[in-house]
């Protein structure tokens, strides 16, 4: 695997509650067979597992595996060994029934997405495929692993040899026989490759879909197969004849999940895109629409024996069908058990089977029907067709055009389409469902560059703060993009983060060449205790890495080393510290690890003005930490406080943030902010940047810190030139600092001119205000300083950088005129607003 050039760090604000539910949609499921008890495991985007009690009438979280980095896309069970893969390109192995998801292993063979695992519980085998054709074999016995890459041939029917070529073809499915001697991966190129797991020697390839196969079923002794596709058919193939021996067309959509409960694969539960969820009879002919769910179906389980709940909801004889969907959420169905027919409507029309290159049979809806008999009527055939349109007409058939013993309809052309909307499915409502939280589906980062507006699933927009790692305000089911033009400021902050919502959450992720390039004033952000001096500035980056890797620096300065690198200046200071103060992190019994002499962050003009660490409170980081979530870690007491903040009230909310980072050799990998226990290796796990930035306070300050200005007159304002006329300043300066500097300039050539509290300043245009110090007694009102820029009066509350960017125009010097200000013909205010 090759090492990324920039390791990054990424953090995701997970949702409340988020240790709970999952908050993204859901791509797997798997329901093991245990005596006595009922468990399902599933698999989510927002990178974690968990394990579910379903044996009640409602679901009970056992246990909750966090370890991966990205969506988790597969699950498989041997034993107590829980496998798992995921698009973070690794397959991880975990102890299926520890209380806190505990990690055994990780295997990071794969270059790519790992899509798809197939495993022989028997035969203890398990073989994961992905992207790029990569496949691997794995025997968890002897630790052996075999490598073959699949490659297709877009070139082979070519008439010239020289144009033929062969490229990775992606798997999207795998089935593996329990012997672990035949392996079948459903591939890009719309066919089906049939293997032998232990050479990768290819077997033959089964030819008829006419889409991508998406999901794959085998019998025990491995003859014969189940295929879906993204052409909606569902195909039954015999391995030992190599070709299709009956094709399913029930679906209108690409089908993405199939199963079957018996061996002889009689019954297939299938679900897809179209939201249908099918149960077809093999072995008849007929399908079954079961339930429609409200989105596209990811993943099925199957409990064959639904037994009747303490409450006696349940009824002997059912189906339990658990339903994923790319909802947060998990319904089961409770559906009537395989071999009675209950619904007239479930049943539905097929064609007359034709057969063609490799297919046995090719249908148009539900699936083949043998020939009619020799006597049958063609009276009977045309009530049997005058009942299916009656049925798709929402008229239930009576009569002799009702549907016998499970029998489908003689051959019709009925489009799918028609067929799903009109059939009414068996049951209307799910029995039970795991709760999830709806997921983000859409951001906004604001000008701030701290504030992020976000949309859930179900249209609830709320407001978060990337500095506490917290929702800021929840404002309900309101218009999203009117809601970001209410919120927009003309605000210039460089963009010192990323930011997506592809795990259901808020992700923002920071890299070493932009995440210290934004800084503000303390004193504008607020929350600190104590006095501060106005000059102190707060980098963001260094800030938020402080915050997020404080259980990681305490744990460290817990080790041998004791604090020898613990000089850090905790709140991500900017200013060059005063050396000799005591700054460190509160230790177990009250001792405190002090920097020495070490000083914080360099940068910003001014010393840092921190109070002692001895009269600063003192808080506790989140909960305590109990156990770590990815099983390495224990309780080291819940009184324990390993953070000292200098901002009390951020990063103390119910619902840690998760950390994701990458390793020296290209492995990414997650952790809770609560979870680390010192053993993550700086440079290895950690990058050197974050380890300079939290342990020994390397120098943030951004190469572009300041703002070069012109300070002139305005024209007719009989005002002097100041001795100094070109000045620089941070580009975060406000403008009402500028006007103070030119009212004191001019009160040195004996001319007051008086400026707007700094506590209040207004957006132009300005109010007529009243003075309220001391004045002369000839002057009846304060005359105030005026200052413009391109002929516009400048906001008081626009920093350097936003006046730049939103008065200026582009290339030209920032230049401000000053002088007194004409309550009846004030300059006119700009006209600033959100694009778009």
């Amino acid at each position: 695997m090759h090492a990324s050039k920039e390791r990054n760090v990424s953090i995701v604000f997970r949702q409340q509650n988020a240790n709970k539910q999952h908050c993204a949609g859901v791509e797997a499921l798997l329901m093991p067979s245990i005596p006595d008890h009922k468990i399902l495991f599933t698999a989510s985007r927002d990178s974690t597992v968990k394990r579910w009690d379903v044996s009640g009438p409602a679901p009970v979280l056992e246990a909750s595996f966090e370890g991966h980095a990205d969506w988790v896309n597969d699950l498989a069970l041997i034993g107590d060994l829980l496998v798992t893969c995921s698009n973070d390109q690794t397959v991880r192995l975990w102890r299926a029934g520890s209380d806190n998801g505990q990690l055994l292993h990780t295997l990071s063979a794969h270059s790519d997405y790992v899509t798809r695992l197939a495993a022989a519980p028997d035969s203890r085998v398990v073989v994961s495929a992905g992207l790029r054709g990569e496949v691997f074999s794995y025997e968890l016995e002897g630790g052996r692993n075999t490598r073959f890459q699949l490659r297709s041939c877009s070139g082979c029917e070519a008439e010239d040899p020289a144009e033929a070529h062969d490229e990775p073809c992606s798997v999207y499915a795998l089935a593996l026989s329990p012997s672990a001697r035949l392996l079948a991966a459903g591939t890009s190129e719309s066919l089906v490759r049939l293997m032998d797991p232990r050479t990768g020697r290819g077997v033959c390839k089964l030819r008829g879909h006419r889409d991508v196969v998406r999901c794959l079923a085998v019998n025990s002794c491995g003859t014969k197969l189940l295929s879906g596709a993204s052409d909606g058919a569902i195909k039954l193939w015999d391995v030992g004849m190599r070709r299709c021996v009956q094709t399913f067309q029930v679906h209108t959509d690409s089908v993405w999940s199939l199963l079957s409960t018996d061996d002889s694969l009689s019954y297939v539960y299938s679900a897809g895109r179209d939201r249908a969820l099918f149960r077809t009879n093999t072995q008849t002919c007929t399908s079954e629409l079961l339930a429609l769910e409200e989105g596209p179906v990811r993943a099925l389980a199957v409990d064959p024996d639904a037994r009747p709940a303490p409450s006696g909801g349940f009824t002997s004889g059912r189906v339990g069908l658990w339903a994923a969907t790319e909802c947060s959420h998990v319904n089961m169905w409770l559906v009537p058990a395989p071999g009675r027919h209950l619904h007239e409507a479930a049943s539905l029309p097929a064609t007359r089977p034709s057969t063609g290159s490799g297919d046995a049979a090719s249908l148009t809806t539900a699936t083949t029907v043998p020939e009619p008999a020799p006597d049958a009527t063609a009276t009977g055939t045309a009530a049997a067709a005058a009942a299916a349109v009656a049925l798709l007409a929402g008229v239930r058939p009576t009569g002799a055009a009702a549907l016998q013993s499970g029998r489908s309809f003689p051959a019709l052309n009925v489009t799918p389409a028609a067929m799903v909307s009109r059939a009414e499915p068996i049951v209307r409502k799910p029995v039970a469902t795991i709760p999830g939280i709806p997921g983000i589906v859409a951001h906004e980062v604001l000008a701030d560059r701290r504030r992020v507006l976000t949309r859930d699933a179900r249209g609830t927009v709320a407001l978060w703060d990337v500095l506490t790692g917290m929702q800021m305000a929840v404002y309900g089911k309101v218009d999203f993009d009117a809601k970001r033009r209410e919120l927009w400021e003309a605000r210039s902050v460089p963009p010192w983060f990323t930011a997506d919502h592809r795990l259901g959450c808020l992700s923002i992720t920071l890299a070493p060449t932009s995440a210290f390039t934004a800084e503000e004033y303390a004193v504008k952000l607020g929350g600190y205790p104590g006095e501060l001096p106005e000059e102190h500035k707060v980098n963001y980056g260094k800030l938020v890495l402080e915050c997020v890797f404080a259980k990681w620096r305490f744990m460290l300065g817990q080790g041998p080393t004791g604090g020898e690198h613990c000089c850090i200046s905790p709140g991500g200071s900017s200013d060059s510290g005063r050396s000799g103060s005591s700054r460190g992190m509160l230790l177990t019994g009250g001792a405190r690890c002090s920097s020495g002499g070490g000083a914080s962050g360099g940068g910003g003009g001014g010393g840092s003005g921190l109070a002692p660490s001895s009269v600063l409170p003192r808080h506790r980081h989140g909960r305590p930490n109990s156990c770590d979530s990815d099983g390495r870690g224990g309780s080291r007491g819940a009184e324990q406080q390993y953070y000292y903040d200098l901002w009390p009230k951020y990063w103390q909310c119910d619902t840690p943030p998760a950390v994701i980072c990458t390793r020296a050799d290209g492995q990414r990998w997650r952790r809770l902010l609560t979870s680390f226990d010192g053993s993550e290796a700086e440079l290895y796990e950690v990058p050197t940047w974050v380890g300079d930035v939290v342990l020994r306070s390397a120098s943030v300050a951004p190469l572009e810190a300041k703002i070069t200005f012109f300070l002139l007159p305005a024209k007719g304002s009989n005002l002097p030139t100041l001795p100094i006329t070109r000045l620089q300043a941070p580009h975060i300066l406000e403008a009402h600092k500028v006007a103070r500097y030119t009212s004191d300039k001019l009160k040195e050539h004996d001319i007051r001119l008086e400026t707007l509290p700094g506590s209040l300043r207004p957006r132009v245009p300005l109010a007529p205000l009243e003075c309220t110090g001391p004045t002369r007694p000839t002057a009846p009102a304060c005359r105030l300083l005026e200052l413009t820029c391109n002929g516009m009066a400048v906001p008081y509350d626009m920093n350097l950088a936003a006046i730049k960017k939103f008065l200026c125009r582009p290339g030209d010097d920032l230049v401000f005129h000053y002088g007194v200000r004409d309550p009846d013909r004030p300059a006119p205010a700009p006209l600033l607003g959100p694009s778009g």
